[in-house]
């Protein structure tokens, strides 16, 4: 039988058309896992990407946030908080290598936890306990000096604080150490319930994490050795002053007590004489005699009242300050313009620091302003003692003052600033070339209050 010759077409065409769809099928198939394969690849990267920028991020806001710390233990506290907010791990704990023994890490108290009364007996336990190097995990750290991961703990419960860790539901930890230099000086571990696989490229980012704090606390370590030797000169500074006003007050007492009251009497002894033998001595000698001894008892009392003048004692700071200014004005032929409110009984170091800075203000004033008007406020106001000395003399260029002012007077004006700070206070000056000088010092009242620290000059 014959067969159809358009059948047989027709069944090539559909065989052929089977064919096609087969291989097409194939292709699909093959572009469809090479899709997935370059979506996997992409989910990869972008993951890769985010868990790269997410580390980065960790060590700038460590690093930012650590450098404007106020201290170490806030330092700590930090790296601490910034950890567990990245890794997601709830409790984070930070030791301190003993300074007595550099072999040995105690709790720091600084902590952080995302739910403290579950893991309350685990912090007890472990502010109760310190590691010798190589015992248990931050001991390992120690000894180690680089970060070390523990996957079970469950393995380690021989160990300190590592049963009541189990207990807490805690299952793996980490930890890393904080160098400064090429010493450990502190650990800094954490834990989380979760069944977690040791991270290598985390543990290496630990390890810069340390690192920057290291050199925070480096530092800050460095910031308070230098504010401790501040505080040492700063009191070596207040002791020699008050040696420096004992002395002046001993040399004072003598110089009015003795050589001032010697060379009254020999000026009374000198008149009688001279009154007892007119005949025989010439006036003109007497009376030149007797002036010199007056010039050397006026030297005398200006010397005495330099010093350490007895108003200042006997009747206070207000009197003492009225006497010296209309002194030095009248010398120096300065219209004197006095502003002094009525001050209560201060502090005597207040007092002698007030009257210092006064004089030393007045001795540049004399010196070097070539004023002609001298205004003198005191006052007192809210518990701070405020002094103000103001000329209209030739002023300074403050931006060159020091190459322009004689150094002398430099000296003056450290000096007053130091008077001032030494008894909690601060110092002020203002001037201008050709303007004229203000001094400004305000001075707390209270021993225990201290005023914002700062020099102004313009």
């Amino acid at each position: 039988m014959t067969q159809n010759p358009s059948r047989t077409h027709v069944a090539d065409e559909v065989a052929s058309l089977r064919q096609r769809v087969a291989e097409l099928e194939v292709l699909g198939e093959q572009y469809r896992q090479r899709a997935e394969e370059e979506r996997r690849l992409r989910l990869e990267q972008d993951t890769a990407f985010r868990r790269q920028h997410g580390l980065v991020r960790l060590l700038q806001s460590v690093a930012t946030a650590a450098n404007e710390a106020p201290s170490v233990a806030a330092a700590l506290r930090i790296g601490l908080d910034r950890v567990c907010e990245h890794t997601g791990w709830p409790v984070g704990h930070a030791y301190v290598v003993e300074k007595s023994r550099l072999g040995r890490l105690v709790p720091s108290g600084s902590w952080h936890f995302d739910d403290v009364e579950r893991f309350a007996a685990f912090r007890r336990e472990s502010e109760s306990v310190s590691f010798e190097r190589g015992l248990g995990l931050p001991g390992q750290v120690l000894d180690r000096k680089e970060p070390v991961w523990v996957e079970d703990l469950s393995a380690q419960l021989h160990l300190p604080n590592a049963t009541e860790a189990v207990k807490s539901g805690l299952r793996v930890g980490f930890a890393f150490p904080v160098f400064v230099r090429d010493e450990v000086v502190a650990v800094l571990e954490f834990f989380t319930p979760k069944a977690i696989p040791r991270d290598d490229e985390f543990l290496e980012v630990a390890r810069h994490v340390g690192t920057q704090l290291g050199r925070v606390i480096e530092r800050k370590h460095a910031e308070d050795a230098l504010r401790l030797t501040r505080m040492q000169q700063q009191a070596l500074s207040r002791r020699l002053l008050e040696i420096q006003e004992l002395e002046r007050s001993r040399i004072a007492r003598e110089l009015h007590d003795q050589i001032g009251q010697a060379l009254t009497a020999v000026k009374l002894n000198f008149e009688a004489t001279a009154q007892a033998h007119a005949t025989h001595l010439r006036k003109e000698d007497v009376a030149e005699s007797i002036a010199l001894i007056d010039h050397a008892i006026e030297q005398v009392r200006t010397l005495s009242f330099e010093l350490r003048p007895a108003l200042l004692d006997d009747l206070g700071l207000a009197v003492a300050v009225g006497s010296y200014s209309k002194r030095v004005a009248a010398k120096a032929g300065l219209e004197l313009r006095l502003a002094i409110t009525r001050i209560d009984p201060i502090r005597k170091e207040v007092e002698t620091a007030c009257f210092r800075i006064l004089q030393e203000a007045l001795t540049n004033v004399v010196r070097h302003a070539s004023a002609s008007i001298l205004e003198i406020e005191l006052h007192e106001a809210e518990g701070v003692l405020e002094l103000t000395v103001r000329d209209d003399g030739v002023g300074f260029r403050t931006e060159s003052r020091r190459h322009t002012k004689p150094a002398q007077e430099q000296l003056g004006l450290l000096g007053m600033r130091e008077r001032a700070q030494n008894v909690g206070g601060v110092f002020r000056a203002e001037s201008r070339r050709g303007e004229g000088t203000v001094i400004r010092a305000r001075l707390p009242l209270r021993a225990s209050q201290r005023l914002e620290r700062r020099v102004v000059a313009r």
